[in-house]
């Protein structure tokens, strides 16, 4: 890997670099175990970025390409005893991938600043995923739009709040339909569909009050819309919320950290019995509110032995993120954990 800087003047600095990786597990590694893997992957990126006062602009491009001289994972999660007979990809490049972003940051004070971005790429299906008429569905071409202030408070702490946009044009997206390939296996199909998700976030994160304490709180409000046949819809598949609320509070030995997360409610239809779909739909989740509490305290004259207790999903909350898997409740640790 090699990365340059190069300044052009004294408000102008571009960066350009490649990277050349060579991965060989003759007899795999993990879940690929006993299928060889030998691949090369290349890369190369170019950045420039220019000041004018309290204005700054910059943007890079990204180009990154895989050769598969041989390739028998699959991307097998378990035991790929049943693929043992599969041919492996030989010599075949894949794809290239790019990735491109352009930006501006214009400083209001030295205490406020107005951000916009811009990122783009494509994203390629995974290698075997087939779509309803048996091929390989299309590369996904996707875009995030953003624009954030960003404010510090001397006193209170640093503030920021952003609008954004993600544009997904042919989204690789599960088409909730299957195809039995072979005697027991069962593949899921995919399907290219426009997507897009739009709202509003912000955060805050506090300075050390009394020495002691810090917080922070961040919340996202968005919505998500797929193309129909002849409008946009709602995509119920995507939660409408997120927030999150933190403290950390420490003072001598003694640390106390706590974690207050809500997750709106949203569906799916992954690993649903077909029969429960044509009786009630997409299964539904999120909607649940967890909170979390770990306190520790530091022993030893160097202080690097730390006994704490942990527990999660303290009020025990039943809830699912992936119908099927449920939460597992609430969960108490205790323990000591030790600094060399």
């Amino acid at each position: 890997n090699n990365i340059n800087a190069v300044a052009l003047g004294s408000k102008n600095t571009l960066r350009f670099g490649a990277l050349y990786n060579y991965w060989l597990a003759p007899e795999g590694k993990r879940f690929y175990y006993g299928r060889k893997g030998e691949v090369h992957t290349i890369s190369g990126v170019i950045t420039d970025q220019y000041s004018f006062g309290k204005l700054l602009l910059d943007g890079g491009f990204r180009l990154n390409n895989e050769y598969f001289e041989e390739w028998g994972g699959f991307s097998i999660e378990g035991s790929g005893g049943k693929f043992t007979n599969v041919e492996p990809i030989v010599d075949e490049w894949q794809s290239p991938v790019w990735q491109a972003t352009s930006g501006a940051t214009y400083s209001i004070s030295p205490f406020t600043s107005l951000h916009v971005s811009i990122a783009g790429g494509i994203v390629n299906p995974r290698k075997g995923a087939l779509n309803n008429s048996g091929e390989t569905p299309d590369n996904e071409t996707r875009f995030n739009y953003d624009v954030g202030l960003v404010k510090e408070f001397s006193r209170l702490g640093k503030f920021t709040f952003t609008t954004f946009w993600v544009n997904r044009k042919n989204a690789i997206d599960y088409s909730g339909k299957t195809i039995e390939n072979g005697e027991d296996d069962i593949m899921e199909l995919y399907k290219n569909v426009n997507k897009r998700n739009y709202g509003i976030e912000g955060e805050l994160k506090s300075t050390v009050i009394l020495n002691t304490l810090t917080f922070f709180t961040n919340f996202t409000f968005m919505k998500g819309e797929i193309e129909g046949d002849s409008d946009w819809q709602k995509d119920d598949e995507m939660p409408n919320v997120i927030s999150n609320v933190g403290m950390n509070y420490f003072k001598g030995k003694i640390d106390i950290n706590a974690f207050l997360n809500y997750t709106g409610a949203y569906k799916n239809d992954r690993f649903v019995s077909k029969d429960y779909l044509a009786e009630n739909g997409k299964a539904p989740l999120g909607d649940f509110v967890t909170f979390d509490l770990t306190a520790g305290y530091l022993i030893g004259k160097e202080q690097r032995a730390r006994i704490y207790v942990e527990g999660k999903n303290i009020f025990d909350v039943k809830h699912q993120t992936v119908p099927g898997y449920p939460d597992n409740g609430r969960m108490v640790s205790a323990g000591v954990s030790l600094t060399l």
